[in-house]
Protein backbone atom coordinates (compact mmCIF):
# COMPACT_ATOMS: atom_id res chain seq x y z
CA UNK A 1 0.00 0.00 0.00
CA UNK A 2 1.50 3.32 -1.08
CA UNK A 3 -0.76 5.58 0.98
CA UNK A 4 1.20 7.40 3.62
CA UNK A 5 0.68 11.19 3.93
CA UNK A 6 0.87 14.52 2.16
CA UNK A 7 3.73 16.23 3.99
CA UNK A 8 4.12 18.96 1.36
CA UNK A 9 0.38 19.83 1.26
CA UNK A 10 0.19 19.55 -2.54
CA UNK A 11 -2.86 17.25 -2.33
CA UNK A 12 -0.85 14.25 -3.58
CA UNK A 13 0.25 11.24 -1.56
CA UNK A 14 4.01 11.40 -0.87
CA UNK A 15 4.38 7.64 -1.42
CA UNK A 16 2.99 7.54 -4.99
CA UNK A 17 6.43 6.54 -6.33
CA UNK A 18 6.51 3.44 -4.08
CA UNK A 19 8.40 4.97 -1.20
CA UNK A 20 8.17 8.19 0.78
CA UNK A 21 9.32 10.97 -1.55
CA UNK A 22 7.39 14.29 -1.50
CA UNK A 23 9.34 15.50 -4.57
CA UNK A 24 8.15 12.55 -6.70
CA UNK A 25 4.52 12.38 -5.63
CA UNK A 26 3.02 13.00 -9.07
CA UNK A 27 3.43 14.99 -12.27
CA UNK A 28 3.96 18.74 -11.93
CA UNK A 29 3.36 20.17 -15.43
CA UNK A 30 4.07 23.78 -14.52
CA UNK A 31 6.91 23.04 -12.02
CA UNK A 32 5.23 25.08 -9.31
CA UNK A 33 5.76 22.45 -6.62
CA UNK A 34 2.15 21.26 -6.68
CA UNK A 35 1.39 17.92 -8.29
CA UNK A 36 -1.12 18.21 -11.10
CA UNK A 37 -3.87 16.32 -9.26
CA UNK A 38 -3.90 18.93 -6.52
CA UNK A 39 -2.92 21.97 -8.58
CA UNK A 40 -5.92 24.14 -9.51
CA UNK A 41 -3.93 25.69 -12.42
CA UNK A 42 -1.52 23.28 -14.12
CA UNK A 43 -0.29 25.69 -16.81
CA UNK A 44 0.18 28.87 -14.72
CA UNK A 45 -2.02 31.02 -16.93
CA UNK A 46 -4.71 32.94 -15.06
CA UNK A 47 -7.43 30.42 -16.01
CA UNK A 48 -8.21 27.70 -13.46
CA UNK A 49 -8.15 24.14 -14.83
CA UNK A 50 -11.86 23.67 -14.09
CA UNK A 51 -12.74 26.20 -16.82
CA UNK A 52 -9.50 26.21 -18.88
CA UNK A 53 -10.02 24.90 -22.44
CA UNK A 54 -6.35 23.91 -22.51
CA UNK A 55 -5.34 23.08 -18.92
CA UNK A 56 -1.74 21.96 -19.56
CA UNK A 57 -0.67 24.70 -22.03
CA UNK A 58 -0.90 28.37 -21.05
CA UNK A 59 -3.41 30.16 -23.27
CA UNK A 60 -4.70 33.35 -21.69
CA UNK A 61 -6.93 34.22 -24.65
CA UNK A 62 -8.72 30.81 -24.60
CA UNK A 63 -8.91 30.95 -28.42
CA UNK A 64 -11.07 28.13 -29.81
CA UNK A 65 -11.58 28.67 -33.55
CA UNK A 66 -13.76 25.61 -34.15
CA UNK A 67 -15.66 26.08 -30.88
CA UNK A 68 -15.15 22.46 -29.80
CA UNK A 69 -14.29 23.47 -26.21
CA UNK A 70 -10.59 22.58 -26.77
CA UNK A 71 -8.22 25.54 -26.96
CA UNK A 72 -6.43 26.06 -30.28
CA UNK A 73 -2.96 25.59 -28.73
CA UNK A 74 -3.77 22.03 -27.65
CA UNK A 75 -6.43 21.09 -30.23
CA UNK A 76 -5.25 18.42 -32.69
CA UNK A 77 -7.51 20.10 -35.30
CA UNK A 78 -7.86 23.76 -34.34
CA UNK A 79 -9.92 24.76 -37.40
CA UNK A 80 -12.24 21.74 -37.31
CA UNK A 81 -11.69 20.72 -40.94
CA UNK A 82 -11.04 17.07 -39.96
CA UNK A 83 -7.34 17.26 -40.85
CA UNK A 84 -4.84 16.87 -38.01
CA UNK A 85 -2.77 19.98 -37.29
CA UNK A 86 0.45 18.09 -38.03
CA UNK A 87 -0.52 17.65 -41.71
CA UNK A 88 -2.81 20.68 -42.14
CA UNK A 89 -1.05 23.39 -44.18
CA UNK A 90 -3.09 26.07 -42.35
CA UNK A 91 -4.69 24.85 -39.13
CA UNK A 92 -6.40 28.18 -38.56
CA UNK A 93 -8.42 28.11 -41.82
CA UNK A 94 -11.02 25.37 -42.36
CA UNK A 95 -10.91 26.03 -46.13
CA UNK A 96 -7.18 25.28 -46.42
CA UNK A 97 -5.53 21.98 -45.48
CA UNK A 98 -3.84 19.81 -48.15
CA UNK A 99 -4.19 18.26 -51.59
CA UNK A 100 -4.29 14.51 -50.91
CA UNK A 101 -5.60 13.64 -54.39
CA UNK A 102 -2.94 15.71 -56.24
CA UNK A 103 -5.48 17.57 -58.40
CA UNK A 104 -3.95 20.95 -57.51
CA UNK A 105 -7.00 21.97 -55.46
CA UNK A 106 -7.21 22.17 -51.68
CA UNK A 107 -9.21 19.26 -50.25
CA UNK A 108 -10.81 21.59 -47.70
CA UNK A 109 -12.14 24.14 -50.21
CA UNK A 110 -15.66 23.23 -49.06
CA UNK A 111 -14.86 24.02 -45.40
CA UNK A 112 -13.96 20.47 -44.37
CA UNK A 113 -11.88 17.59 -45.67
CA UNK A 114 -13.60 16.34 -48.83
CA UNK A 115 -11.29 15.63 -51.79
CA UNK A 116 -14.35 15.00 -53.97
CA UNK A 117 -15.63 18.53 -53.39
CA UNK A 118 -12.40 20.49 -53.53
CA UNK A 119 -13.35 22.72 -56.41
CA UNK A 120 -15.41 22.99 -59.56
CA UNK A 121 -14.87 20.06 -61.95
CA UNK A 122 -16.68 21.16 -65.11
CA UNK A 123 -15.96 17.97 -67.09
CA UNK A 124 -16.33 15.56 -64.12
CA UNK A 125 -12.95 13.96 -64.84
CA UNK A 126 -11.83 13.97 -61.20
CA UNK A 127 -9.55 17.00 -61.55
CA UNK A 128 -10.83 20.34 -60.31
CA UNK A 129 -10.73 23.07 -62.92
CA UNK A 130 -7.83 24.87 -61.22
CA UNK A 131 -5.56 21.88 -61.89
CA UNK A 132 -7.17 20.66 -65.12
CA UNK A 133 -5.53 21.74 -68.38
CA UNK A 134 -8.80 21.08 -70.30
CA UNK A 135 -11.75 21.99 -68.07
CA UNK A 136 -14.44 21.05 -70.59
CA UNK A 137 -12.64 17.92 -71.89
CA UNK A 138 -13.15 18.91 -75.53
CA UNK A 139 -9.55 18.16 -76.51
CA UNK A 140 -8.41 21.79 -76.49
CA UNK A 141 -6.30 22.97 -73.57
CA UNK A 142 -7.92 25.89 -71.78
CA UNK A 143 -5.22 28.34 -72.83
CA UNK A 144 -6.05 27.63 -76.49
CA UNK A 145 -9.81 27.14 -76.08
CA UNK A 146 -12.05 30.09 -77.03
CA UNK A 147 -14.56 28.83 -74.46
CA UNK A 148 -12.67 26.74 -71.84
CA UNK A 149 -15.71 25.85 -69.73
CA UNK A 150 -17.95 24.76 -72.61
CA UNK A 151 -17.32 21.98 -75.13
CA UNK A 152 -16.37 23.81 -78.29
CA UNK A 153 -16.49 21.22 -81.07
CA UNK A 154 -18.87 23.32 -83.17
CA UNK A 155 -17.77 26.95 -82.78
CA UNK A 156 -20.71 28.28 -84.79
CA UNK A 157 -23.44 27.06 -82.47
CA UNK A 158 -21.99 27.07 -78.96
CA UNK A 159 -22.04 30.78 -78.22
CA UNK A 160 -18.25 30.98 -78.12
CA UNK A 161 -16.42 33.42 -80.36
CA UNK A 162 -15.28 31.60 -83.50
CA UNK A 163 -11.85 32.30 -84.92
CA UNK A 164 -12.28 33.34 -88.56
CA UNK A 165 -9.50 33.87 -91.09
CA UNK A 166 -9.51 36.24 -94.05
CA UNK A 167 -11.37 33.68 -96.26
CA UNK A 168 -14.26 33.55 -93.73
CA UNK A 169 -13.28 30.00 -92.78
CA UNK A 170 -13.71 28.79 -89.23
CA UNK A 171 -10.38 27.93 -87.68
CA UNK A 172 -9.74 26.00 -84.51
CA UNK A 173 -6.44 25.78 -82.65
CA UNK A 174 -4.87 22.31 -82.63
CA UNK A 175 -1.85 21.35 -80.59
CA UNK A 176 0.60 19.15 -82.52
CA UNK A 177 2.63 16.28 -81.06
CA UNK A 178 5.60 18.62 -80.74
CA UNK A 179 3.51 21.02 -78.64
CA UNK A 180 3.17 23.71 -81.28
CA UNK A 181 -0.23 25.27 -81.86
CA UNK A 182 -1.54 25.59 -85.38
CA UNK A 183 -4.91 26.64 -86.74
CA UNK A 184 -6.91 24.13 -88.72
CA UNK A 185 -9.41 25.94 -90.91
CA UNK A 186 -12.66 24.42 -92.13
Amino acid sequence: NNVCLDSDADMCDDCTSGSFNPLADGFDNDSDGLCDIGDPNDDTDSILDSVDNCPFIANEDQADLDQDMVGDLCDPDADGDQVNSATDSNDLDANVCLDSDADMCDDCASGGFDPGSDGLDTDADGFCDLGDADDDDDGFEDELDACPLEVNLDPESDGCPAQINTDDEICIPVQTNSGEVTLVCL
